[in-house]
């Protein structure tokens, strides 16, 4: 039986005061691959923030558990440490520093003996300078994956790769996945995203509000295709 590694209930969220997530309670199991799916403006970021610890980010009520500790209570480096890992969209350059020599030194860190190969090309070179977006996302998901987190958080997968570089991509998390029982969040807006990435559990995010989760992740785009977001308050795809 899968044991349970991410526990968000009835999380409420505002910015500046304002309401963002509303009621949002979604559970993530150890090895799991969950997308969450929502257009712009319907809470992932906000959710994301939560999850790092962002004060700008008020979480008015609800717990979040993750790993049977209590997140809310732990600072920023406590959530890492704990194993809750982000790969983001658009990391900072650190120009003079290549990539091998910080990868080197996550590994003296967290003993750890992952393969280089999906970053071969980028090892040295200074990290995410002059790198394009797909380079970026693939130095970051490396350093990440070094660290052996036990959740880790991407935010809009597809960023910046080519079909061909997200097949790649998707290959290593997936492997990953299977060795160490690492969950997986998705954050994304495409669909065609998510019909490459296949995966166990799709959630829709609408005005800060979970309003489905499914299996059945074709008959859910299908339906977000042909009738919009809104259609998903009320059909029968749900968990």
């Amino acid at each position: 039986m899968m044991q349970k590694i991410l526990e968000i209930n009835k999380l409420n969220v505002a910015v500046n005061d304002q309401a963002i997530l509303k009621d949002l309670s979604l559970t993530i199991n150890e090895g799991e691959l969950v997308a969450l799916m929502g257009a712009n403006g319907a809470g992932k970021s906000t959710l994301v923030r939560a999850l790092l610890g962002d004060e700008t980010y008020q979480v008015v009520s609800g717990q979040i558990t993750f790993r049977k500790k209590d997140l809310l209570s732990l600072s920023p480096e406590e959530r890492a440490k704990l194993g809750l890992a982000f790969v983001w969209q658009q990391p900072p350059a650190i120009k003079g520093v290549e990539l091998f020599t910080l990868l080197n030194l996550i590994q003296e860190i967290h003993d750890g003996d992952y393969d280089y190969q999906l970053a071969d090309s980028l090892l040295f070179r200074d990290i995410n300078v002059n790198f394009s977006g797909g380079e970026k996302k693939i130095a970051e998901l490396v350093q990440v994956l070094n660290q052996h987190p036990r959740l880790l958080v991407i935010d809009e997968l597809d960023s910046g790769l080519d079909m061909e570089n997200l097949q790649i991509v998707l290959t290593a998390l997936k492997k990953e996945l299977k060795k160490s029982q690492m969950a997986l969040l998705i954050i994304t807006h495409s669909g065609a995203v998510l019909e490459e990435i296949k995966p166990d559990r799709i959630a829709i995010l609408r005005q800060g509000e979970l309003i489905c989760q499914s299996r059945d992740i074709k008959k859910v785009l299908s339906t977000i295709k042909k009738y919009g977001y809104q259609k998903c308050e009320s059909c029968q795809n749900c968990l």
